[in-house]
């Protein structure tokens, strides 16, 4: 995990600020699913009972994830 120099404020799905915190660290990881395997880069922020959202980066049609 690396922390950042600036913190970068959290908007939620709905366009409101989430009040829990502020993104300031990142992680790097490995994500696997059905056999796709891509290394990336997380920001790490409070999602209450959420675990991970994914960006649409990696949900594209251009994705070469399945």
């Amino acid at each position: 995990m690396k922390k950042l120099k600036k913190s970068l404020l959290v908007k939620n799905v709905d366009g409101t600020v989430n009040t829990e915190e502020a993104i300031i660290h990142q992680v790097e990881c490995n994500m696997f699913f059905k056999g796709y395997v891509e290394r990336a880069r997380m920001d790490v922020c409070n999602l209450g009972k959420t675990e991970v959202i994914l960006g649409m980066p990696l949900l594209s049609k251009d994705s070469e994830c399945p």
